[in-house]
């Protein structure tokens, strides 16, 4: 009597036959013989995925960053600041920002280098936030493999991969953005309580960490204050309602202090109210100067699927941020992409496979398609960094659909893991992710800063000192643990 073996989901050993063929019947009616070593190779490349990301981890808890210009601009004084570790002192319009600026994200910063003295844990929130993400899909969804597809996908995306280990709050923002969707989907799918409560803390985190986090909090509260009016379920409508209270916390405090919710940046359809930035001009002088006349929903559009790229007769920079590459201002994909084409290329359809399989709610698709709309219409709609919960919530739905078993044959898995394999080894090779400098900051500090450290040591006094020194470095001027020399820079407005 033939005798067959299980192996894993669909991989059987059938006695009478003499080898191993794939279970396809529940997608083609009829079973189909593949070689196992497909099955192996993909394994192979997820188990490949989880190892490097934990790599890039590593990374990021170890090195201390210099690259991400925001990161040593603002980002570190304002955390250090927080809890009295730094002697540099802010220009009066960064001390405003200061004041005005969501502390969230800043606070764990500086907790972190706090309790610990160790700085590179401050570049490390975007790696924390990242791991945060892929345990809760991991505990969410029970299903085997989702981890290893979703960090594929991730792998395969620039800004992600580069985002991982520098000090810049943006991939800390796009996490806690994107596990709102996420409960938001699972809340469409179950209809749970515990994870509205999780979305209220998700929703919090990120609208106290970042500005840019309240258009896109106001999409999904409103997404969801229509589904529970719709479905009358009044307690559902009134925690909703709390939820959207809680986030709009630290604007109201703004409102109160400066008469403007998002100060010093202004308010939408609201122009009188104060503020110090005009956002469309700093959005016109961080892209390439023949995008300014187009539309913000085209800015956004060129820069997401990275179509600068097909005009080939200009040098191809990659990718945004890329602040090592010297005449990147001049560059005609200047901080536009950081997605990869090719790599949406496959999300984008793989998203949409999962929504026409009812894997993604039709709730959950509408809003996260309002969502990307109100991205298009910002001011800095190309720069994509600050919207890293729409590749995120991709990646996500890209791995609901690779471990639903009844979804994709396992020769159509098989292509799409070894092209997003493909796309994640470009990736990587061209986001500098094996340079290593382990040196103390004491090496890595600028030598002007190295001078002036000689200088303020030789003073009996302990005065501020307006030092001339370039924005992103000029923390290191106030000594080698950022908490020697009271230093300020002249006032700039940007």
């Amino acid at each position: 009597m033939p005798g067959a073996l299980l192996l894993g989901a669909d991989l059987v050993f059938s006695s009478n036959g003499g080898g191993f063929f794939l279970r396809t019947d529940f997608y083609f009616g009829a079973t189909r013989r593949y070689n196992p070593s497909m099955v192996r190779a993909s394994g192979a490349i997820l188990i490949a995925s989880i190892v490097f990301f934990s790599y890039l981890v590593l990374r990021a808890f170890l090195q201390f960053d210099l690259e991400g210009y925001d990161f040593l601009y603002y980002h570190l004084p304002f955390a250090l600041k927080m809890y009295g570790r730094t002697t540099y002192q802010l220009f009066p319009w960064l001390d405003d920002l200061y004041q005005a600026y969501p502390p969230l994200a800043h606070a764990v910063q500086g907790f972190l280098v706090w309790a610990t003295g160790h700085f590179p844990l401050a570049n490390s929130i975007g790696a924390l936030a990242a791991l945060l993400f892929l345990a809760t899909i991991h505990l969410g969804e029970e299903r085997k493999g989702t981890a290893g597809y979703f960090l594929l996908a991730f792998l395969s995306v620039p800004l992600l991969v580069r985002h991982v280990s520098i000090g810049l709050i943006d991939l800390w923002l796009g996490c806690f953005l994107a596990l709102s969707f996420y409960c938001y989907y699972k809340w469409e799918t179950q209809k749970h309580f515990s994870w509205l409560w999780r979305l209220g803390i998700f929703l919090a985190v990120a609208c106290y960490s970042k500005y840019q986090a309240w258009p896109i909090a106001a999409v999904i509260l409103t997404g969801l204050l229509v589904s529970t009016v719709r479905s009358r379920n009044h307690r559902a409508t009134a925690l909703v309602a709390a939820i959207g209270l809680c986030c709009a916390g630290w604007p109201i405090l703004n409102w109160l202090r400066f008469s403007n919710p998002s100060y010093p940046y202004p308010f939408p359809f609201a122009s009188e109210l104060p503020s110090t930035v005009d956002l469309n001009r700093i959005a016109n002088r961080f892209m390439p100067p023949w995008l300014i006349p187009y539309p913000r929903p085209v800015r956004f559009v060129v820069s997401f699927f990275e179509l600068s790229r097909l005009n080939f007769s200009v040098p191809q920079m990659i990718w945004t941020n890329a602040s090592w590459q010297p005449g990147e201002r001049e560059n005609f994909h200047y901080k536009l992409g950081g997605l990869s084409m090719v790599s949406m290329a496959i999300l984008l359809p793989a998203v949409f496979v999962a929504y026409r399989k009812r894997l993604m709610p039709k709730a959950t698709a509408i809003v996260f398609a309002v969502a990307v709309g109100v991205v298009s219409i910002l001011p800095q709609s190309h720069e994509l960094r600050y919207w890293l919960f729409i590749p995120l919530v991709l990646c996500f739905f890209f791995s609901r659909l690779m471990t639903e078993e009844s979804a994709l044959t396992e020769r159509v898995r098989a292509r799409l893991v070894t092209a997003l394999a493909c796309s994640a080894i470009f990736t990587i090779s061209c986001n500098q992710c094996f340079l290593w400098d382990l040196r103390p900051l004491v090496q890595r500090a600028p030598e002007a800063a190295v001078a002036y450290w000689r200088q303020a040591a030789a003073r009996a006094d302990d005065k501020l000192i307006q030092i001339r020194a370039p924005m992103e470095r000029a923390i290191f001027w106030s000594g080698p643990d950022f908490n020697s020399y009271k230093v300020v820079l002249p006032e700039h407005r940007p």
